[in-house]
């Protein structure tokens, strides 16, 4: 249950709108909603998880709105260190810090 919120994300992220704004609370995000942004930043951790195959890592990858070690980890990963300072800056407006 620990998960639950993040799991829920997974899910709805592939779908509407109107369920983007449900992921972004989930994920418990309190900075500016941006779809666009979400769904580059949630790309990463699809990808990680196209790479690793573990379930916990796209969940880790997008926990506490992808503010944790995991993201960056899987920025790396995926090699989209180039763009670290992008998808970084995005995350802070997410995540509003």
């Amino acid at each position: 249950m620990k998960y639950f919120g993040l799991l829920v994300f997974v899910v709805l992220i592939a779908m509407t709108s109107a369920n983007h704004l449900k992921a972004f609370k989930a994920l418990e995000c309190q900075g500016t909603y941006d779809e666009s942004k979400l769904r580059q930043v949630a790309r990463v951790c699809d990808e990680c998880y196209e790479l690793y195959r573990e379930d916990t890592v796209r969940v880790m990858c997008a926990s506490k709105c992808f503010t944790t070690s995991y993201f960056t980890g899987c920025i790396d990963s995926i090699g989209y260190s180039n763009s670290k300072d992008i998808l970084q800056g995005m995350v802070d407006d997410l995540s509003g810090q």
